[in-house]
Order: structure tokens, then C-alpha cells, then sequence
């Protein structure tokens, strides 16, 4: 998710949603995943290569659960005018390849985006459901 004032903007995420920001025509991962992989990852045991296809990449470190203790993921940015963020669900970031998110960044505009997003998802077989906010 994120939280947006005039000056800053928050930027947070529990579980395995990730947000992206456009950063000189690139999707640039901001958050991070609560996963046994993306553990796996900082700790060096795989590389973000292997993470995509690891066994475990479905199992979660932390989530939105009643009555049960979770981390949150949060950082706060300064906020520009041309900023663009993408708040996206595991079966968006599952299904495109860093390369294929980068394609969808290089248009100019939001409006833009979410054609390259929504016709880059279209083309692939969905084996999750999905969910995506441009901001």
C-alpha cells in the first residue's frame, strides 16, 4: 500500500504484494516480500534468479491474519510530481519478468502503463489471481 501527504510518501507492504516505482523508465522494486525465499535471498543461499522458480517461493514469513502478530515492510520517500507507482499482487509480479515490467515503464504516462500492463498480462497463461493500482 501506500499512504501519500504533500512532501512524502509511505510506502508499505505485508506479505507477498510488492510495489514498484518508475524510476528513468524502469520498474524499480521498492518493498520487500515476507517469504521463506526472499529470506533466502538476502541471507545469499539463492540468487533472485533462483527465487522466482524456488519450491518455496509460496510460503510466507508474514500476514494479514486476525488475532495474530505481522511485520510490516515500510519506508518513507520523498514524493515528485512524476513519480508513478505500482502496488501490484504476487500473480502480477509472478507472471512478468523484471525485463517485461521494464518494457511496461518505458511509456511516457500512467495511462500508457496500464495498457503495457494490462496487454503484457493478458498474453499469459494466469496461474493466480491478480491485482494492480497505478498511483
Amino acid at each position: 500500500g501506500i499512504k501519500i501527504n504533500l512532501d512524502n510518501i509511505n510506502i508499505f507492504n505485508v506479505g507477498d504484494c510488492r510495489v514498484y516505482k518508475k524510476q528513468r523508465g524502469y520498474a524499480k522494486r521498492i518493498s520487500k516480500d515476507h517469504s521463506v525465499v526472499e529470506e533466502m535471498v538476502d541471507a545469499g543461499l539463492i540468487s533472485i534468479t533462483e527465487a522466482h522458480t524456488h519450491p518455496k517461493s509460496n510460503i510466507l514469513t508474514s500476514s494479514i491474519m486476525p488475532y495474530k502478530n505481522f511485520n510490516i515492510f515500510w519506508k518513507e520517500e520523498k514524493l515528485k510530481k512524476e513519480d508513478i507507482y505500482l502496488i501490484c499482487s504476487d500473480g502480477v509480479w509472478g507472471e512478468l519478468s523484471i525485463d517485461e515490467l521494464d518494457e511496461c515503464f518505458e511509456k511516457e504516462n500512467i495511462d500508457d502503463i496500464n495498457k503495457a500492463l494490462f496487454n503484457a498480462l493478458y498474453k499469459k497463461e494466469q496461474k493466480d489471481n491478480l491485482t494492480y493500482i497505478l498511483i
